[in-house]
This record gives structure tokens, sequence and C-alpha cells, in this order.
């Protein structure tokens, strides 16, 4: 009986593989592929113009990775691409999780890089009014209007307590010595926001470059090699074992700028201003030689805002290239401020 049953199904088997083996009809046509001449080939063609790029960036400091282990929700959307990307599409300052294992800024974190296979792809990812995370909305459409995606990561932090207008108690015990706005203050100094009017002070005025230049405009101008400007982002860099600076981004409207950036004296004045300003807060006991905070300790509404005021300009680092006049007006107003109080 059991040798029956195996024939059976054995033919059965034998059935079903003939079966299959059957041509069907014919199918409808599929739809034609795109050729890869007219999309892959706007970009990868036989020109060097990707491969200067991509060896450009690899000298930025971007392309490092050195703080891709910054993958904390607030951290990762500027210190990761995932983070970035993720927030872009989210419009929250916050990633949903933690980010493990971060990449670096690289192509197509600002790109829309293999979206559509074509010079579309060349756009940037954001381009948008930066909804700013100490309040307000920057829009950097000076120049060649590309800047705010580079606003969207160099804008400062918002901290607690917030010394604004609903701050009402006399004064407010502070722990953390990380009271400044952060390490990128860039975009708001550009663009003139970001620092409280403190009482007795004018107001703040601002320089030509607010309203006639985009980060990119001199940051990737026509790059020098691969050394600086172009996709390396740098004004400063080495050049046969000496510093070098990218004047030439700033000749159009300073020909007579020279070999670097100290133009009119403007950083030398910026620094004194700055170095006086802290000195003046290190010696009041309120910040350290470094500039962290001097915690625990009780700190006044106006006591935060002048501390504030002074990280803004000293983590912007440009000493007034960015906006000269509105960096002066900042610690001159401190300067004023502290040596009344």
């Amino acid at each position: 009986m059991k040798r029956v049953l195996m024939i059976v199904v054995a033919a059965l088997v034998v059935v079903a593989i003939s079966s299959c083996t059957k041509e069907g009809p014919q199918g409808p046509p599929g739809q034609d592929g795109q050729d890869a001449n007219a999309t892959c080939g706007q970009c990868h063609s036989f020109s060097d113009s990707i491969v200067v790029k991509i060896q450009q960036y690899a000298n930025s400091q971007h392309a490092t990775g050195s703080t891709t282990f910054e993958g904390a929700i607030g951290c990762a959307p500027c210190h990761t691409s995932q983070g970035f990307m993720e927030v872009v599409q989210t419009g929250a300052d916050t990633t949903l999780a933690a980010v493990d294992g971060g990449a670096a800024i690289n192509c197509r974190t600002c790109h829309k890089i293999h979206d559509t296979y074509t010079n579309a792809d060349w756009a940037l990812r954001y381009n948008s009014p930066v909804a700013l995370r100490i309040g307000g909305t920057l829009d950097l459409t000076g120049g060649s209007g590309t800047a705010d995606a580079c606003a969207k990561c160099h804008q400062p932090r918002k901290r607690t307590p917030w010394p604004d207008d609903t701050f009402t108690q006399d004064s407010v015990r502070i722990t953390s010595s990380r009271y400044n706005p952060h390490y990128g203050t860039q975009s708001t100094i550009l663009a003139g926001m970001g620092a409280w009017q403190l009482p007795g002070s004018t107001t703040y005025a601002n320089s030509p470059h607010r309203d006639a230049l985009s980060c990119t405009d001199c940051h990737g101008g026509d790059g020098i090699g691969i050394l600086g400007a172009g996709h390396t982002l740098k004004m400063a860099f080495e050049e046969e074992g000496e510093e070098a600076y990218n004047t030439a981004a700033c000749e159009g409207c300073h020909p007579d700028i020279g070999d670097n950036f100290d133009y009119d004296g403007v950083q030398t004045e910026i620094q004194m201003l700055e170095d006086s300003l802290k000195n003046m807060l290190v010696a009041k006991g309120w910040i350290t030689s470094s500039g962290s905070l001097v915690v625990p300790q009780y700190f006044t509404k106006y006591e935060l805002q002048v501390i504030w005021n002074w990280g803004l300009v000293h983590y912007d680092r440009s000493l007034g290239v960015h906006n000269y006049k509105y960096s002066r007006d900042i610690l001159q107003s401190g300067i004023d401020w502290a040596s009344a109080n």
C-alpha cells in the first residue's frame, strides 16, 4: 500500500512540474528604463568636477567626523548626517531617538544626492527660513542666498533659565558651567540677531555684510586647489608650511585688504573689546578664564544677559568679520554695563 501511495505522489509531482514549465500568454510590454547617459551622466561625466569637490571636502572640518559621538537627541541633528536629514524632514529641533554610529556630515547630508540621478541632485536638501532655537526666524537671503542650510546648525542654543521678560525673580541659582550660546553663533551674528539689548545701551548697528553676503559667498568661493575655499569651506589654511588666507573672496569689495582679515584693524579692535569684557567678567567671579560659568552661584537677569552676549561674539570666532558693527556694539555695551554695575 505504501508503495502505491509513493507512486501516486511521484506522479503528481511530475504533473505539477510539467505544468509549471509550460509558457503562459505573453504579458504587456514594460516601460523602458531611463537612459543612464541622460541621467547619471549629468553628474558622472568625464570631467573632474566631482573629484575636486570630494577632495576639497575631505580637507574640511565637517568631513573629519570628530564629533559624531554626540548622538543625543539634541546634539545629533548637527553632529551626525542621519540626525540632520531627520530634522529636515520633521521640522523638529531634536531627533526622535539618539543616533548611534553617527555618520560624518557628507555630500548627501546637504545635497539631494541620488534622489533623481540628475543635476537636480546638486540642490540643497534644506534651503528655507530657519526657526531659531532661541526664538525668531532667520533667513540669510543676502548674496547667493544659500546660507539657510548653514544656519540650520550654526546657531546658538537656548539656555534655561532664559533671561527674557518672563524672568521675574531677583536672581536664580545656576548649576551648569555651560551657560553659553554653544559653539555655533555665526548665523545670528551675521544676521544681527541673538544679543540682549542691555539697559542704557543704544540699538546695535549692523555692517553691510548682513544684507550683502551668504555664508558660501566667502567660505565656498572659488577653490584654492583642494586647500581652501570651495568645498573645504576654509578661510584660513596651510600652504607650503605657512598659514594662508582666502582673502580673494573679499577683494571684490575690499581690493586693498592685503593678505589677512584684519581689515582696517577690525579684528584687532574686536579682540581687544572681547578680552576687556572677559577680564571684567572674570574679575567679578562670574566666568573662568576659559569662559565657563563659575557655579553654583546666583545670577541676576542682566548678569546672565551680559555673559550670554560675550559668548555670542566669542563663539562666532570671526572677530568681527561676519558683522563688525554688531559685534563691536555688543561688546562695548557689555563693558559699559559691567563698569556701572
